[in-house]
């Protein structure tokens, strides 16, 4: 659920404490009854998925209303932490080892996507990599690695980490406790212009220790056969979650739409949706609509977007990184 979704209720069923309630518009629940069709169990099965449907489509018409000010998606792509150097030099060990990776960021609503993940080893088998938000102490996402012993094992990924106007660290590693594994070079190129110490990114090799938080991250001089992609991405949805109360009734009106094109598109040939109601239904979608754009284009009027990473443009730069080892 986003934070668009949960912002809209139906008296004396779903969320009926929500900040907006759909009553208030005037659909209420006899009348979702009347519309539904008999896939729903219910009318709070009924009301909900309309909900999904219409925050969904909010955000979309959102994110299409502002291209202007929307200048960029993303941050960085295409980027790998640590490469494997022709000589091979073995390491093992104990307990988890892997890479600290802190994302900079003061103003910016970010996610960082982890997008795959390699193992160089002389295991065979599976090996659980965890990634953590030592920020939190959270364990974000665990990723399967089908080892082979002397080969690099590989497995695509799509783990997301908030970074939500502060800087966040995360820890991606795994138990080395009965594993060799070559040590990766650590030396990580991509995309950004200027070699600087990190224009978003810093990176460490460390082992950590539950509770998973920062103060439990130790550096070492070697990373056990890891490496991985990433990129970092604007979550504008997060910046638009900021002034969700101004959306209000731009998703009730959406969540109405929903429901009405759903009754008239669902049913037998000869419903009373698709033949008696058609024409009310026709109508009142009609007004929803006007009502929809209106709110709307109210709702982004009041808003000032800021100047940012994800709202102006900004040039394509290059960062170096290093890991020790």
């Amino acid at each position: 659920m986003n934070c668009l979704e949960n912002l809209i209720g139906l008296s004396d069923c779903v969320d009926s404490t929500a900040p907006f309630l759909i009553n208030d518009i005037g659909i209420d629940a006899n009348q979702m009854r009347e519309l539904m069709d008999a896939s729903y169990a219910n009318v709070d099965a009924f009301f909900t998925a309309n909900r999904r449907t219409a925050s969904r489509l909010l955000e979309s018409d959102l994110y299409g209303r502002v291209p202007s000010q929307m200048k960029s998606q993303s941050v960085l792509e295409g980027n790998t932490v640590g490469m494997y150097p022709d000589q091979r030099k073995q390491f093992s060990g104990s307990g988890i080892s892997g890479i600290k990776h802190r994302v900079y960021n003061d103003s910016n609503f970010l996610k960082i996507r982890i997008k795959e993940i390699r193992l160089f080893t002389d295991h065979d088998g599976d090996v659980d990599v965890k990634i953590y938000n030592v920020t939190t102490g959270q364990e974000v996402g665990s990723v399967t690695v089908a080892c082979e012993a002397g080969k690099i094992a590989s497995t695509q990924c799509d783990v997301e980490v908030q970074s939500l106007r502060q800087d966040l660290d995360i820890f991606i590693g795994y138990d080395v406790a009965g594993i060799t594994s070559y040590n990766a070079g650590n030396y990580g190129k991509f995309c950004c212009g200027n070699s600087f110490r990190s224009g978003w990114c810093t990176f460490q090799s460390a082992t950590i220790e539950s509770p998973f938080t920062s103060s439990e991250i130790k550096g070492a001089n070697y990373s056990p056969g890891l490496t991985y992609d990433y990129e970092i991405v604007c979550d504008n949805l997060q910046w638009f979650c900021t002034h969700r109360s101004l959306f209000g009734m731009a998703m009730a009106y959406k969540t109405a739409i929903s429901i009405l094109e759903n009754a008239m598109d669902s049913g037998g040939q000869f419903s009373n949706q698709k033949t008696t109601n058609y024409e009310k239904n026709a109508n009142r979608l009609e007004t929803f609509t006007a009502h929809y754009n209106d709110q709307i284009s109210k709702s982004l009027r009041s808003v000032r977007f800021p100047r940012n990473q994800c709202f102006q443009c900004n040039t394509i730069t290059e960062v170096t990184n290093r890991l020790p080892g």
